[in-house]
């Protein structure tokens, strides 16, 4: 090993920054400037088509012979519920996803305003139908109705709200505060609706199976109009705002379709205050169709954020792979080409000493090593993790002519940095005995424990002094093998005696 020494100093003077990551061919995505025109963004052309959709609707039910009935479906009532209980729960738990990676207050804002119309489709429509009590208890109706003007609200809110980080004390536990917001919103709610029980106005129920919507209208009372209109104010604005953010921020999936959400949820106010519906909860209304499309909305922007997502992690993967053999080719391949080189130009001049010739063959040898293993890399299928060890141990031991006793355990799963380590310093090691350590065989032995590989590679070689090669900077394959575990937060163990041979290990 000792005439690998000063190849390790001339290698790291010829190439001696080390690899920044940064991949000239790839530029990244050019931030793109605020579209211009009414037409310019996808959420302003979602924003108008939705607005067409929910004025068509609007007439339809309005001047449709036979669409003005209201049904009494408690089946079909609490069906709706769920299913835009279920929908709401969904898209917030995606919210929650990003608002745990981005720790915005948009985002927190947002998952709020889903969870609490999330929860009053649950605790104020589901339940009371459920347990039969939807029909008898307009509390539990009013309630829904409330539920609903705070959720627009908030979600008025997320559309305005500033994208800026959570105040320090939030940030530790952002999924927390919001679930924790929308229970106490929920609560709240049932406490206002309960203590202002006896002031409301609480109609006889209705005979029958079907009846007019006009006859549902509070003649005595204008809580249930003033409570719309204001839900179909704060959706308008939910609509404008989700907009102008889509427009800010072109590249997030969901936005322009919370936009299109917001609109049918004012034409949905709007059609509740045109007939306005009674608190009953077991009673299906023209306007609860509309307000099914709310949450169509919401689902068909929750699948475009997911499938947004998983394109850009494909993205990522695809770069962070670029990246690791960009990286591999400079720390191998490209430094024992700059040393080839520099040792051309004194070769030239004829500054050479005897050990030259070894030094340049042996500079090659790793050159012509490292290419095959990216190659492989590349072009190989993935395989297991014991096929891919053993064949990277077999093909150093081949290489330079001596056998391996290879012991390998059943291996578990290891993330790709570590993966590619772990084979990596394998090679390394045991190519690195077959050149210095005169030994014939060499023992090879990969074990788990608790999760974790332990690699160990032996010889019975000449062995040699680790504190004199330490104090030397060490050769080029032990500084690999050490740079290449500290990179993945392994253990890095080297033992050797003059004459009773040499161990390395790597625990990760």
């Amino acid at each position: 090993m000792g005439r690998s020494f000063d190849l390790a100093l001339e290698q790291r003077v010829a190439l001696s920054q080390p690899y920044s990551g940064h991949i000239p061919m790839i530029s990244g995505r050019p931030r793109r400037r605020p579209p211009e025109g009414i037409f310019a963004s996808r959420a302003r052309v979602a924003g108008i088509w939705t607005a067409f959709a929910g004025v068509v609707v609007t007439l339809v039910f309005q001047i449709g012979p036979g669409l003005e009935f209201a049904y009494r479906r408690p089946a079909l009532r609490a069906g709706l519920e769920t299913t835009e209980a279920l929908v709401a729960l969904l898209v917030a738990y995606l919210v929650l996803g990003r608002l745990g990676r981005t720790r915005k207050v948009d985002d927190l804002v947002i998952a709020v305003a889903l969870g609490v119309f999330a929860g009053g489709n649950l605790v104020f429509g589901v339940l009371p139908t459920l347990l039969g009590s939807g029909g008898a208890d307009p509390v539990s109706g009013w309630a829904g109705i409330g539920i609903r003007l705070v959720g627009a609200c908030l979600f008025a809110l997320a559309a305005v709200a500033p994208r800026r980080p959570l105040w320090h004390r939030l940030r530790r536990a952002p999924t927390v505060v919001a679930v924790t917001i929308c229970v106490v919103v929920l609560v709240a709610v049932a406490v206002a609706a309960a203590a202002l029980a006896h002031d409301l106005p609480q109609p006889a129920l209705p005979s029958g199976q079907a009846v007019a919507v006009k006859h549902f209208a509070l003649f005595s009372h204008g809580y249930a109009l003033v409570v719309q209109i204001a839900t179909m104010v704060a959706c308008t604005v939910a609509a404008v705002g989700f907009a102008r953010s889509a427009d800010r921020r072109p590249d997030d999936e969901l936005l322009p379709w919370l936009g299109a959400a917001a609109v049918f949820g004012t034409y949905a106010s709007l059609n509740y205050a045109l007939s306005p519906a009674l608190v009953y909860t077991d009673w299906v209304y023209p306007a609860d169709v509309v307000m099914l499309l709310f949450y169509l909305m919401l689902l068909v922007g929750a699948a475009r954020e997911i499938t947004g997502y998983w394109k850009g992690a494909a993205q990522a993967a695809a770069l962070e792979e670029r990246r690791r053999v960009a990286r591999d080719l400079h720390d191998g391949l490209a430094q024992e080409l700059a040393y080839i080189s520099r040792a051309s130009k004194r070769l030239r001049y004829g500054d050479v000493d005897g050990e030259f010739a070894a030094r340049l063959e042996s500079a090659a040898e790793r050159g012509l090593r490292e290419s095959r293993l990216v190659i492989a890399a590349l072009a190989t299928p993935q395989r297991p993790l014991e096929a891919m060890f053993e064949r990277v141990v077999h093909d150093a031991a081949m290489h330079h002519g001596v056998e391996v006793d290879l012991d390998v355990g059943p291996a578990g799963r290891l993330d790709p940095p570590r993966q590619e380590a772990l084979l990596r310093i394998a090679g390394e090691a045991v190519a690195n005995a077959a050149r210095h350590s005169g030994a014939q065989t060499i023992r090879v032995v990969l074990r788990w424990g608790a999760g974790r590989p332990r690699l160990q590679v032996l010889d019975r070689g000449v062995g040699f002094d680790v504190e004199a090669a330490r104090a030397g900077g060490g050769g080029f394959g032990l500084t690999s093998m050490r740079e290449r575990a500290a990179a993945v937060g392994a253990e890095f163990i080297l033992q050797s005696v003059r004459g009773s041979g040499t161990s390395v290990e790597v625990v990760f």
